[in-house]
């Protein structure tokens, strides 16, 4: 099925420069990033033992 843009909208900030975000400290980065895995390989077991269920 192809992909159809119907309407682009375009914004421009004329405003001040936005702070720079916020950063976590490395521990909780790291942190997250095991969470992420984590969740991500948890997500493609579960996907492979119901393909290999049928």
């Amino acid at each position: 099925m192809p992909l159809e843009v119907r309407e682009l909208v375009v914004k421009v900030n004329v405003g001040p420069e936005p702070p720079a975000p916020a950063r976590l400290p490395e521990s909780e980065l790291e942190a997250l990033k095991r969470d992420i895995v984590d969740t991500c390989l948890a997500e493609l077991r579960r996907r492979t033992r119901e393909r290999d269920e049928r």
